[in-house]
């Protein structure tokens, strides 16, 4: 098991991510943070993240964020600080603030990037995850310790 050390504030920002994943709002997606085709929007579990970072309510004073369309069916997340030129954007990984917002340092990025994309979790079963990593301060390893967790779902 690989530990999460999360403040009480990080913590607060992975239950509001499960919440999310678990809501509806959000269509499943692969391979990047954000796809669009002609009639949806997708994300993988780490889009939503993202999404959750760009929320007015929750964004960092000081911070801009906003998805934009970057080449055919791709989105990108856009992060800067306010007052500056310099855009930070990503297509298929977690941006650097978004993981130092959250808590998610690489390793649980990769986890959770992995999670969706290549284990093929639902968002119910990542969102089953992240709450045990909030309620036990750990990633479960793939295989018996993440089956445990997720029993029949």
């Amino acid at each position: 098991m690989k530990k999460v050390n999360l403040t009480d504030e990080q913590k607060a920002i992975w239950k509001e991510w499960a919440v999310r994943l678990r809501s509806g709002q959000y269509r499943q997606g692969r391979g990047r943070l954000q796809t669009l085709d002609e009639t949806e929007t997708s994300y993988c579990c780490l889009g939503v993240l993202c999404d959750i970072y760009a929320d007015p309510k929750l964004l960092p004073t000081g911070m801009e964020a906003a998805w934009e369309v970057y080449l055919t069916g791709v989105g990108r997340f856009k992060v800067r600080e306010v007052d500056t030129d310099d855009w930070s954007w990503q297509t298929g990984s977690l941006p650097f603030p978004v993981r130092e917002w959250s808590g998610a340092d690489d390793a649980a990025a990769e986890y959770f990037a992995s999670a969706n994309d290549y284990w093929r979790l639902s968002f119910d079963q990542i969102a089953d995850l992240i709450a045990h990593a909030v309620d036990k301060g750990e990633l479960p390893t793939r295989g018996s310790e993440a089956e445990s967790i997720l029993g029949d779902r």
